[in-house]
């Protein structure tokens, strides 16, 4: 079994990660370096995970497909009971660790992220109505319920689908975007800790049913200050994303504008990009999908950089590693130090070669929250530092 290890540092370095030799090569500015990395030793691996970062360490947890799923795609959970693999980036050792089932049903589904430095995952339903359940934090190699209060953050689910988009800006600023799907409407809502007997709470602070455009949802948020800027998505036949149009939100008066994007934008079809990290006042974008013809569709290796500032686009010199381009890829991000983690973790070994998963496949977002290197120490001595004089991306 191969596995592999991607990570991007856009600050002074792009790096990426594999089980092969070191290697250095230059893309325009930014320049590479591989070193080697596997987790063989770790025995059967899921061919999906949901990636995070937190403390220096990468958690992928490893997703089971449920085919008793009711919906028209098989969904991937880690509610069923299965591991997470925890890496610790400063020593390039990993361990896997088995958890249990947890409490769910086929229509109970999940998100990861980090809130202060620690893991938590939170899940919802989606059947009859929507709502948020239960929340759980990663204590002692387990998930344990938490103490949860959430606001009124419910609507009837029939023939409805929900999109949600977790956006971490910093390690104590986490919000909530619950949007329906094609139905005009979203909920913004704060992540925070109450006192003992409340434990966290979810509380809504702005809503509405009037998006500008119509039969139109949220996609994805990030936070500027004290105002929120949403890219949205249209149905129109399916659903595509609208990368030239954002709302800002002002919670304070409870309103917001429409404001047009100028000048160039992702080239991406239907739901744009796949992963969404903020890294202060801009979005990091990437794994979205080009059409090649009429009935043929690539993932797109572009990487892409939205400024909430200004409301520009700008296209990174440097792509996603080919080598990861498939969909077992998965990606974290380091807020705090805005480095970019991409992973494939090749279990292609362990399964049947006729297996009928394809490479490339539509895909709806996995939008960073959950999911998405700063090698420090000895980790730093193995790596051959190179700088790019424009690799700032972030600043």
């Amino acid at each position: 079994m191969n596995s592999k290890k991607y990570f991007v540092r856009f600050t002074q370095l792009l790096v990426f990660v594999a089980t092969s030799t070191i290697f250095a090569l230059a893309d325009g500015e930014v320049q590479f370096e591989k070193l080697q990395f596997s987790f063989n030793s770790l025995g059967n691996l899921s061919q999906t995970h949901k990636a995070v970062f937190n403390n220096d360490h990468l958690f992928l947890f490893g997703e089971q497909v449920d085919y008793d799923s009711t919906y028209d795609q098989h969904r991937n959970s880690i509610l069923s009971g299965t591991y997470v693999m925890d890496i610790d980036l400063n020593t390039l050792a990993a361990r896997k660790v088995l958890f249990p089932h947890l409490e769910s049903t086929i229509f109970m589904e999940e998100k990861i992220f980090v809130y202060k430095n620690d893991i938590f995952m939170i899940t919802y339903n989606t059947n009859w109505y929507f709502r948020y359940r239960f929340l759980y934090k990663w204590l002692n190699d387990s998930w344990v319920p938490m103490k949860f209060k959430t606001a009124d953050i419910q609507f009837r689910m029939l023939f409805r689908y929900v999109e949600i988009h977790i956006t971490l800006s910093d390690s104590d600023t986490v919000i909530f975007t619950t949007s329906l799907l094609g139905e005009n409407m979203v909920i913004f809502s704060k992540f925070t800790e109450n006192d003992e007997d409340v434990g966290y709470m979810l509380t809504r602070f702005y809503t509405t049913d009037e998006l500008p455009l119509p039969s139109s949802h949220v996609l994805f948020t990030g936070i500027k200050g004290e105002k929120l800027s949403s890219i949205m998505e249209m149905k129109y036949g399916t659903y595509h994303w609208v990368p030239d149009t954002v709302i800002e939100v002002n919670p304070n008066n409870e309103t917001f504008v429409e404001i047009n994007i100028q000048g160039d934008v992702p080239n991406w079809a239907f739901s744009g990009p796949r992963y969404v990290f903020q890294s202060k006042d801009k979005l990091l974008l990437a794994g979205g999908t080009e059409l090649i013809g009429i009935d043929q569709h690539k993932q797109s290796r572009d990487i892409w950089i939205l400024n909430l500032s200004s409301y520009t686009y700008a296209q990174l010199p440097v792509q996603l590693p080919e080598e990861a381009m498939s969909y077992k890829m998965c990606a974290a991000l380091d807020v705090e130090k805005s480095i970019y983690y991409v992973i494939d973790v090749d279990a292609a070994s362990l399964r049947h070669t006729n297996s009928s998963v394809p490479d490339d496949r539509l895909h709806h977002q996995d939008h960073g929250c959950s999911t998405r290197v700063a090698m420090r120490s000895q980790s730093h001595e193995q790596l051959r530092l190179r700088t790019c004089n424009d690799a700032n991306y972030f600043k």
